[in-house]
């Protein structure tokens, strides 16, 4: 029984010891002042390590403007006009939030999945520093996030 009681406790000690392991870390950093361009918003936009729609990636639009579709753990910035602006995450199923942008401020919108009956759908949100901070220090910078094609149009290439 002894021998049975080491084991199992060699298990939890690797499973609790296996959970505590450092999460990646990315290259996130906030723009200094000399970096921002005046009279515009700064706009981070970033999509958090996950498990659950890791390998599902769709297209950011803003404002009808194609940026591109972030892997999980991406993020990039943009610095956009004041005013109301669209952040879509579009694809199969698509999803936005509109943000009211002010010039000379930060903005952080949040690119995540969720699981429904019909499978992930994408939901965008706007998030602020303090809750934005956490995930953004996981994410890596990507300037040019790459256009994922629409799947009807992969398939007429084939044809």
């Amino acid at each position: 029984m002894h021998h049975h009681q080491l084991i199992l406790c060699a298990v939890i000690f690797l499973i609790v010891h296996a959970s505590c392991a450092p999460e990646p870390k990315g290259d996130f950093r906030f723009l200094g002042s000399d970096e921002v361009v005046e009279g515009k918003a700064l706009t981070y936009v970033y999509r958090p390590p996950s498990i659950l729609g890791d390998s599902a990636v769709c297209n950011l639009i803003i404002n009808d403007e194609l940026v591109g579709g972030l892997q999980a753990g991406q993020y990039t910035f943009r610095f956009l006009p004041p005013g109301k602006t669209r952040f879509e995450a579009g694809g199969t199923s698509s999803a936005f939030v509109t943000v009211n942008l002010r010039e000379n401020h930060q903005y952080f919108i949040r690119q995540t999945w969720c699981l429904r009956a019909t499978g992930f759908h994408p939901l965008v949100d706007n998030m602020t520093k303090v809750k934005a901070e956490p995930d953004l220090k996981l994410c890596s910078y990507i300037e040019k996030p790459k256009e994922i094609e629409e799947i009807e149009e992969s398939e007429e290439k084939q044809e």
